[in-house]
């Protein structure tokens, strides 16, 4: 996987609300974006079960592990398994859109909501501080 260039996704959400063209048109770029908050979410998981140090290589397999967190009980393995199971389908569809293995080039709105919805609910699990493995904050840009 290439690197990414650290532009702030806020920016890039910006740009893509305001690109000139209908909503449909936009999804391709929606779905771009939600590629890109994946891959930040898992650059920034700890490293309490991973060897090599976080970065945004093998998405799918870093969020299955994070389910064997340390710390979670039977409860919370099974909430965060339905999570990271339907964000890792949200993933891989986006994916399939992106790299041409989906027959249609724009992706119908309700197919990239459902996949905002999984990255959202996948954004707060990991983020709940009760969350023996909750996400690093991303370093502060400055002002």
């Amino acid at each position: 996987m290439a690197k990414t260039p650290k532009v702030d996704l806020a920016e890039l959400e910006v740009v893509c609300q305001s690109w000139p063209a209908t909503a449909s048109d936009r999804a391709k770029l929606h779905a771009l974006l939600l590629r890109l908050r994946m891959e930040r979410l898992v650059e920034r998981l700890p490293g309490a079960i991973f060897k090599e140090k976080p970065d945004s290589r093998h998405v799918v397999r870093r969020l299955r592990l994070s389910v064997g967190a340390p710390g979670l009980d039977m409860q919370d393995r099974s909430r965060r398994l339905r999570v990271v199971t339907a964000a890792v389908t949200a993933y891989q569809e986006v994916c399939d859109l992106l790299h041409g293995r989906n027959p249609d080039p724009n992706p119908p709105l309700p197919d990239v909501d459902a996949w905002a919805v999984a990255i959202r609910a996948l954004e707060r699990e990991l983020d709940r501080s009760t969350s023996p493995l909750h996400l690093r904050r991303p370093p502060q840009r400055p002002a």
